[in-house]
């Protein structure tokens, strides 16, 4: 759009488009392949003077990909701890509209706005004001929840505040294709999984490499038939089972 202060007219001239100039105040263009275009405005005021500016635009395929980048405990005025959660754009679009959901070891489910407009490759801080976490808490989890459900990609980040390993359960129950399982630790190791059957025998076994903090396993279901399964995971001094329901 022309906001330029004192112009009485105006020339649009894009490089590439398939309507390649326009007279009008805020036009719009259409371009057939993806790239950069530079769109060149020509003013003139009232007294017959002419201005010319340049700016190169980038048409891209949307791609919506924020990261949390770290999740630490900072100390809070009234006692326990608040989040400071950082995030990247690793995108090629700004994103905004986001929302952190905390979960505090399953116990309560937080949630937050995210106040900025995130560029691309841009980094950004926020302490939650979500309420003061206790330090008696196992683990904290965060996830980047999108406007709409965009698809995005690593946006869950857990930390774990003792030394046994949190288990989450197994999602989505019932399942018919893939299982995910979702553990925090505060040290790197393997983890076991093994499944049980209906009736009883053995139909699945793997080991994960654990990270510190938060590990996701995802676990094809598709070819198991219809009925209760029984997962056990161990991992160190942590044994944890769960039940789960194959529905087809």
């Amino acid at each position: 759009m022309n906001t330029t202060p004192g112009s009485v007219s105006q020339l649009w001239t894009v490089e590439g488009g398939q309507h390649p100039t326009s007279t009008e105040l805020a036009p719009s263009f259409t371009f057939s392949d993806l790239g950069e275009y530079v769109v060149d405005l020509a003013i003139e005021d009232g007294s017959g003077c002419t201005a010319v500016a340049s700016k190169t635009v980038s048409i891209v395929i949307p791609t919506f990909d924020m990261v949390i980048t770290n999740l630490v405990l900072v100390p809070a005025q009234s006692g326990g701890s608040n989040l400071l959660l950082t995030m990247a754009n690793h995108g090629n679009v700004p994103v905004n509209n986001l929302r952190a959901v905390v979960d505090v070891s399953g116990e309560a489910v937080l949630s937050e706005g995210i106040t900025a407009t995130i560029q691309p490759n841009e980094e950004y801080s926020q302490i939650l004001s979500v309420g003061t976490i206790h330090s008696r808490a196992p683990y904290l989890c965060v996830e980047l929840v999108p406007e709409g459900g965009l698809p995005m990609g690593n946006n869950k980040k857990c930390i774990s505040q003792e030394a046994a390993t949190a288990v989450l359960p197994p999602y989505p129950n019932p399942v018919a294709d893939d299982l995910s399982l979702e553990w925090v630790s505060s040290q790197a190791g393997d983890a076991e999984i093994n499944i049980f059957g209906p009736a009883g025998r053995k139909v699945y076994a793997k080991t994960f490499a654990t990270n510190i903090g938060l590990t996701k396993a995802t676990i094809p279901v598709a070819l198991f038939g219809p009925g209760i399964y029984h997962l056990l995971f161990v991992t160190g001094s942590t044994r944890k089972s769960f039940s789960f329901a194959v529905q087809k």
